[in-house]
Formats: structure tokens, sequence, C-alpha cells
């Protein structure tokens, strides 16, 4: 039902290798879930360093495994599930004993629990972002898949151009909201004010850069992801939409990591 709501009913030819890949990649949901929450703790630390070797061996993990799985192993789409999976528990393992040598975890003592409960109003707002952004997101990949093959697969690669330029953004959201949280708890709200207006300026100058150097390989990057002419025509009209996006979405995203750190939940 998932896939029919996405675009993708059981006629279609994307249905087979939907349902394979959403399959195994729900297995690995919780260890999304816990890799991302051990990421955060580690930044609300001032330890940006930590996570960024986890990501790092991710990526790399995933590079590496996923032609293997997928071309030498014959698994196809499923074995770029399992290269993601694990991908992402291997770095979690790496985080959660990190964690482990500097903090004593208690999950399950009565303190703990009542802590967790206050996080919940916060959390719950954050849910309701997270949410909205996923409909949009759901939204053009069901429109898309309706479309075809050619358009999907032209979606989902300018898709994931724009969102490798999103993470250079956000990890200015991520320093941001690290530091303006610092300060507003040590009750420097001066010094708060101006590490806003300084990732605003680096966000402004990121994006604009951004969208400078994906003008310029619009023909480009499409290439090394595909060479059916095809997709490729249908990447040519999505992807100045993209470039033109950029400076926008550097804001967004640091803006964010700003109104994170204040508190300003329900703004974001």
């Amino acid at each position: 039902p998932l896939a029919s709501v996405w675009g993708v009913p059981p006629s279609s030819p994307l249905h087979a290798p939907t349902w394979e890949f959403l399959s195994i990649r729900a297995l690995g949901a919780p260890i999304t879930v816990l890799m991302l929450t051990l990421q955060g703790i580690f930044r609300g630390m001032q330890d940006s360093r930590t996570p960024m070797v986890a990501t790092v061996a991710s990526n790399v993990i995933n590079v590496l495994l996923a032609p293997l799985l997928i071309f030498n192993l014959g698994w196809g789409v499923k074995g770029a599930a399992v290269a993601t999976v694990l991908s992402q528990a291997l770095p979690c393992v790496f985080l959660a004993l990190q964690l482990r040598r500097q903090v004593v975890l208690h999950l399950t003592a009565p303190a703990s629990l009542s802590r967790v409960v206050e996080l919940f109003k916060p959390t719950g707002l954050m849910l309701l972002r997270t949410m909205a952004v996923n409909v949009v997101f759901a939204s053009a990949t069901a429109m898309a898949a309706r479309a075809g093959a050619a358009p999907t697969a032209a979606h989902q690669i300018t898709f994931q151009v724009w969102l490798a330029c999103s993470l250079l953004a956000d990890s200015l959201a991520v320093a941001a909201q690290a530091l303006v949280a610092k300060s507003m708890a040590a009750g420097e709200a001066l010094y708060a004010r101006f590490v806003a207006l300084r990732v605003v300026e680096w966000a402004t100058r990121l994006g604009l850069l951004l969208a400078a150097a994906m003008g310029l390989a619009r023909d480009a990057i499409p290439r090394a992801f595909t060479s059916d002419a095809t997709v490729l025509a249908f990447i040519g009209v999505v992807m100045p939409i993209a470039v033109a996006s950029q400076p926008v979405n550097s804001l967004a995203f640091v803006m964010d990591g700003v109104l994170f750190g204040a508190g300003g939940f329900r703004y974001a």
C-alpha cells in the first residue's frame, strides 16, 4: 500500500524492486534512528569530530559495499539496501562505544526516564516538522514515479545532488546549533546573536557558491550518474531549479540550526 501511495502500484515495473528495497531497509530503521540520536548527543557535547568520523566511515563503507553487492554478487536493489543498513550499523556501534567511554549510561533508571519525558514537547514539534518535510519529498517522489521510470531516475539523481549540497549547508547549521545553545545556556545572548549573524553570512556565501558550481557543472554532474539520453533530458529540465534553490536552501538550513540552538522549535 505504501508503494502505491508513492505512485508505484503492483502493475508498475518499479513495484518489485521497490518492495525488495523497502523490506530490507525497514529492518535498518531502528539503526538509522539510533545513529542520528548518537550523533546529536556528541554534537550537544561540543564534539563534532566523532560524529564526522562516523559519517565519513558510513559513506565509505556504503560506497565500497554497494557496487560489490549490487553488481558483483548480483543482488540488485537488495544489495543497495543491505549496503545502506550495514554502512549505518557499523558506525553506530563505534558511536555507542565512544559514548560509553565518556559517560555512564543508565537508560532504564527512573531519573533518566523522567528526564526523557521532559524532551517530548520539543521532540513533538520536531516530529511535526520532519513529517511535513517528508510529505513534501514523498509527494515529489510519487509524482515522478507516476510519470514513468525515466522521470523517476531523473528525479532521484537531481534530488541526490540537491541533498549533497544540503548536507554542506547542514554542517554550518550543526555548528550554529551547538554554539548558540552553549551561549544561551551561559547567558551570553550577545555572543549567540553574533554567531547567528556570522553563520547566516557564511550561508549566503555558500549558497551562492554552490549555485555557481552547480550551474557550471550542470551538464557534467548528471553524466556521472547515468548515460541514458532520456534520463539526461529530464534532468536538464529540473536541474536549473535545483541550482536556483541553493541560496535559499543554505539560508533555510542554517536558520534552522540557529533556531534549534535557541530553543525556537515552534518557529523552525
